[in-house]
């Protein structure tokens, strides 16, 4: 049932219903109203009404995303994250790294941690009885030799393949 052409499956862009859209300010909206219930209130959303668009009728989705696409564009993402706060619409703002991190959602269960100055993904899956904790980051190279020698490979072995460019240079010093 899995076609190989692009944006041709129900959950790689050919779906209306699970995608996202471009708002008036540039920015996006992402829709997954993949159940009949979630659909309803997606296209209530909207200003669309549900008689007019069957959710699963695949000879329309062409024209859906068309019409979804212009109605999107006539507000901005702040509006759309307005108008769907609260419903089970299945539609949340696209946010950046930054926006994410600092989101009123996300902030408080630390889906977020800084390190090194930079803002990353916590570890996951966060397991309640085994915690995982950011590492700490290595400089570029910093474990090619350990991991190498692992690998069995020796000193001259570890030297061509840095003469041959297949590893970077060694960053340890000491």
């Amino acid at each position: 049932m899995w076609s190989t052409d692009r944006e041709a499956n129900l959950l790689d862009g050919a779906a209306p219903f699970y995608r996202t859209y471009r708002t008036a300010d540039d920015q996006f909206m992402a829709v997954g109203a993949l159940e009949p219930q979630f659909y309803r209130q997606l296209l209530t959303g909207l200003g669309l009404d549900v008689q007019d668009w069957p959710q699963h009728d695949r000879s329309r989705w062409p024209a859906l995303t068309t019409r979804i696409a212009e109605v999107f564009a006539t507000a901005g993402r702040a509006d759309w994250t307005e108008r769907f706060s609260g419903t089970d619409a299945c539609v949340t703002p696209v946010l950046s790294l930054s926006e994410a991190a600092a989101d009123s959602a996300l902030s408080p269960r630390s889906v977020f941690v800084e390190q090194d100055g930079l803002v990353q993904p916590a570890p996951a899956p966060r397991l309640s009885d085994s915690p995982a904790a950011a590492g700490r980051r290595s400089g570029w190279g910093s474990h090619t030799d350990q991991v190498l020698e692992e690998l069995g490979y020796g000193g001259a072995d570890i030297e061509r393949l840095r003469a041959d460019r297949v590893v970077g240079p060694s960053t340890v010093t000491g």
